[in-house]
């Protein structure tokens, strides 16, 4: 898988988080890695997906999932207006992993940022991007 595609399989766990019980992630891990962007003719497409990716998903998931509400915070401080829960729930996953990447991998701002915005014009709607960018821009 490449960064892009284990960082969206991320990003969809952490969605997934806030409809589902910590027990029904382990089911969301699966779906997730189903719908990794890989290709649809494979037969099995879940055991394509490399064992060391299958690991770094579900560790960076689930520690993006557990420093949730420290983000959270992190938003409603740096960003005026911001609550996390006006912030429509595609845009907020990729903003938790985004801050994840930058506060806790160490990952470039600039890149993380670039990441997230790309990958917010991928799911969200016209202007997710340009949002993304603002808040990030905001807090890192």
């Amino acid at each position: 898988m490449t960064r892009r595609q284990v960082r969206e399989a991320v990003i969809r766990l952490v969605y997934m988080s806030d409809f589902r019980s910590k027990e029904g992630l382990s089911e969301a891990f699966e779906l997730t890695l189903e719908n990794s962007g890989l290709p649809e003719d494979e037969e099995d497409i879940s055991s394509k997906v490399k064992a060391k990716d299958r690991k770094e998903i579900e560790e960076k998931a689930s520690a993006v999932i557990e420093k949730k509400q420290e983000f959270d915070d992190l938003i409603e401080q740096k960003t005026e207006g911001w609550k996390p829960k006006r912030i429509p729930k595609v845009e907020l996953s990729i903003i938790r992993v985004a801050l994840y990447e930058v506060l806790f991998e160490n990952l470039d701002k600039g890149i993380a940022i670039n990441e997230a915005v790309e990958i917010a014009k991928k799911y969200g709607d016209s202007n997710s991007g340009a949002f993304v960018n603002g808040i990030l821009a905001r807090i890192i």
